[in-house]
């Protein structure tokens, strides 16, 4: 079982570092070096090396959870963003638009909110031995994801065609996230 977590924290670790190319680039992908690869592999070693089978165990859930929680909170803050730019190039669009996220986020805030509060909860003495180390473990990946999302030119497109089609996703994505968010699991106590 501790093999499977150890290389579940190196799968995750490399979807954190690779790079993104853009169309116009040529080259094959190359991975970014990431500050904090090191960094995660050492506390992942860790608590490989610490935790329990049952630990382990809720370690996966929990390492899930808050990959999913991080994820849809990314998002959250891109669809915004890519809302705000919308209704300042089209002020045509810009009333309906933001009055489709405030629908959404209204509805995605909540949910995520409640997520991430058992995710808070569940980083606790009555789950892990040492909830600080699993902390810590969190808060590095959180800093790598950072990093690679920090990392990656964004270039927004805001034509009318792109911004009618942010608001029929926003519908879609409503669905899915509140899915994704219901499909959780969370760790048992001992």
């Amino acid at each position: 079982m501790k093999k499977y977590f150890f290389m579940a924290v190196m799968f995750q670790l490399a979807i954190l570092i690779a790079q993104p190319v853009a169309a116009s680039d040529n080259e094959a992908p190359s991975l970014l070096e990431n500050p904090y690869k090191d960094e995660v592999e050492e506390k992942a070693r860790a608590l490989q090396e610490s935790l329990s089978e049952e630990e382990i165990e809720r370690m996966g859930q929990l390492r899930n959870a808050f990959g999913v929680v991080r994820s849809i909170r990314h998002v959250r803050k891109s669809v915004s963003d890519a809302v705000d730019l919308c209704a300042k190039e089209n002020p045509s669009l810009s009333k309906d638009i933001k009055a489709g996220f405030r629908d959404w986020d209204q509805d995605i805030r909540k949910n995520l909110n409640q997520h991430e509060k058992h995710l808070k909860n569940s980083v606790h003495r009555r789950y892990f031995d040492d909830p600080r180390a699993v902390q810590a473990y969190l808060d590095t990946l959180d800093k790598a994801a950072a990093h690679a999302e920090n990392s990656v030119e964004r270039v927004p497109v805001t034509t009318e065609e792109a911004c009618q089609g942010l608001m029929a996703s926003m519908d879609n994505t409503k669905e899915a996230i509140g899915q994704a968010l219901g499909s959780l699991s969370w760790p048992a106590s001992q």
